[in-house]
């Protein structure tokens, strides 16, 4: 599966803090604040990321389009009600980040540590999740189209209230999650990972051994 990958035309290289009121077509490297600093009520448009520290940067209240992270930190940054479009993540760290009721379209999570993300009530589209790492991970009521999966660590997760259909999980790690009986039909799977879902009929499936 394909997305729409960010269409950036021409950018700069830019002091980010020289234009906070105007993040758009830039070039920013290795960002880090000793200071907090909030973003108000903005859209950082036609921008890449590269190697930046977002721990002080509060970007709660942005919107993004057209953006790339590269090996940046934003854990524990809280995006509530915002949109994404055609972004992004590649080898980034989000532990703990929070996507809350937002709208995910075109997106990318590449190679990341994201331990503890949480996509409570977001509708999501055209979305690819490669090698990564999202145990602990909360998807809760959320709206999905296609949406593709290869090669993550879903372990200990919580799919809650949220259709699985189509989806193929044949590839990534399910040890432990926490899926809803009436939410898996037509979920794809490998051999092995059929003992998980057993758990939700309350089934033992019996080793050979047990016959002796």
């Amino acid at each position: 599966m394909k997305v729409q990958e960010p269409i950036i035309k021409k950018v700069e290289y830019k002091d980010f803090f020289q234009n906070l009121e105007d993040c758009t077509n830039g070039v920013f490297e290795s960002l880090k604040s000793d200071q907090q600093i909030i973003l108000e009520s903005q859209t950082i448009e036609e921008c890449i990321f590269r190697k930046c520290d977002f721990q002080n940067i509060d970007l709660k209240d942005v919107y993004f389009m057209d953006v790339i992270f590269e090996n940046c930190d934003l854990s524990n940054q809280r995006f509530i009600k915002k949109s994404f479009g055609r972004v992004i993540f590649r080898n980034c760290k989000l532990v703990g980040t929070t996507f809350f009721d937002c709208s995910l379209r075109d997106i990318s999570f590449c190679d990341s540590l994201s331990k503890y993300i949480n996509f409570s009530g977001c509708k999501m589209s055209s979305m690819i999740i490669s090698n990564c790492d999202f145990s602990y991970a909360t998807l809760e009521e959320n709206v999905f189209h296609n949406i593709f999966v290869d090669h993550v660590n879903f372990s200990n997760a919580e799919f809650v209230k949220l259709n699985l259909k189509g989806i193929d999980f044949s590839s990534s790690d399910i040890t432990n999650v926490l899926f809803e009986r009436n939410m898996v039909e037509g979920m794809i799977i490998n051999y092995s990972q059929s003992f998980e879902l057993v758990k939700l009929l309350g089934i033992y499936i019996k080793e050979e051994e047990d016959f002796f």
